[in-house]
């Protein structure tokens, strides 16, 4: 009975290794890319193929030794012919074991994919070690161009945290949240990742997970959880589309349409924003709302100077939207978050604000 407990607990502790290891790597996402879960194996991390991952993850206490079953199950897996290889840059072995004293991995990730064949061989002709034998005939009669292929895929990243320790440094990670409510938002970020299990797929996009961050921030933190911009440019194609919009009509008056894809971009990103349902708290729309006006009251200011100065309408424009954010309530936003709200202030006839300094 107590063996039965015991091996159900080291398997929940596993389990909750594998979702902090995932955790740690959700906060590294970049837009666009997806973590997925118990899908080709522990943790596969989707973006493009130059960084797309494979991440096999291990909680052991003892070394990791030439014949121990963590590798050669491992290597067995992504030999077999359903695992598809090809989608991934990088295999990974991640696992708490440091290297054994005599071992001959130490070397592993120096070598290219014939020196990792040669580890495997002189790893073979030692002595047999009877439940790692068929892990090691399923690698090694695996067709040699395949096998070459998948080593020069595989590494090995040993002694990381074991699970008490990298819930520590996820603790760490969270600056931004209070003390007393670092663990309930650890918490409620595993319990995230635990309910995105469906059936046939578990993954987690970074859309989600921002999401997910941003309205645990909201509860957990007293500072404003401010979106993430990226100040990215429309295409040709898109800003054919805004070209009846106020404050492009003002930008093509000075005749500067070169400036106009990141302006059409920066304007929509914003409004996005504040459109969007699950991003946005109305402690953010407070703020946008005092930031515009503070922001519209010195573009008047900016304005009459460079009409006064007789500055170029085109160095105006450089000069407001070049200009770094200023800070409202100890907070400095994003400068495609700062502009977007100069073109929506453009935008608004009310406030007759121009770039055109020559009128």
């Amino acid at each position: 009975m107590n063996t039965t407990k015991n091996s159900a607990l080291d398997t929940a502790l596993s389990f909750y290794y594998q979702t902090l290891v995932t955790l740690n790597n959700c906060f590294d996402l970049k837009k666009g890319g997806q973590i997925k879960m118990e899908s080709d194996g522990d943790i596969s991390i989707i973006g493009n193929l130059l960084t797309a991952t494979q991440i096999e993850v291990k909680h052991y206490s003892d070394a990791l030794t030439d014949n121990h079953e963590n590798f050669w199950k491992t290597l067995s897996n992504w030999v077999q012919p359903e695992f598809k290889y090809e989608a991934y840059q990088y295999l990974v072995l991640y696992t708490t074991q440091s290297y054994g004293a005599r071992t001959l991995l130490k070397t592993w990730n120096e070598k290219d994919e014939n020196g990792k064949l040669e580890i495997l061989n002189q790893i073979i002709q030692k002595k047999k070690v009877k439940k790692v034998e068929q892990y090691k005939t399923n690698v090694m009669n695996t067709p040699q161009e395949k096998l070459k292929n998948i080593l020069s895929k595989v590494y090995l990243s040993v002694e990381n945290k074991d699970v008490f320790s990298l819930r520590e440094s996820l603790l760490e990670k969270i600056s931004y949240i209070s003390d007393e409510y670092k663990n309930q938002y650890i918490d409620g970020l595993t319990g995230f990742l635990y309910r995105k299990a469906q059936k046939g797929e578990w993954i987690i996009s970074y859309q989600e997970f921002h999401e997910k961050r941003l309205e645990l921030t909201r509860i957990y933190s007293s500072e404003l959880p401010f979106p993430e911009f990226f100040g990215e440019p429309v295409s040709a194609e898109d800003a054919d589309r805004y070209q009846s919009k106020l404050f492009v009509s003002k930008i093509k008056n000075i005749e500067y349409d070169d400036v106009l894809p990141e302006a059409i971009g920066n304007y929509l990103e914003l409004i996005h924003t504040l459109n969007r349902d699950l991003d946005i708290s109305s402690t953010y729309r407070a703020y946008t709302n005092n930031y515009r006006n503070m922001l519209a009251s010195k573009l008047n200011r900016q304005y009459a100077k460079a009409k006064r100065e007789q500055t170029h309408p085109q160095t105006f424009y450089d000069d407001a939207v070049g200009e770094n954010p200023f800070s409202l309530k100890n907070y400095c936003p994003d400068m495609a978050y700062k502009n977007g709200l100069i073109h929506d202030i453009m935008d608004d006839d009310e406030q007759n604000l121009k770039w055109d300094t020559t009128q």
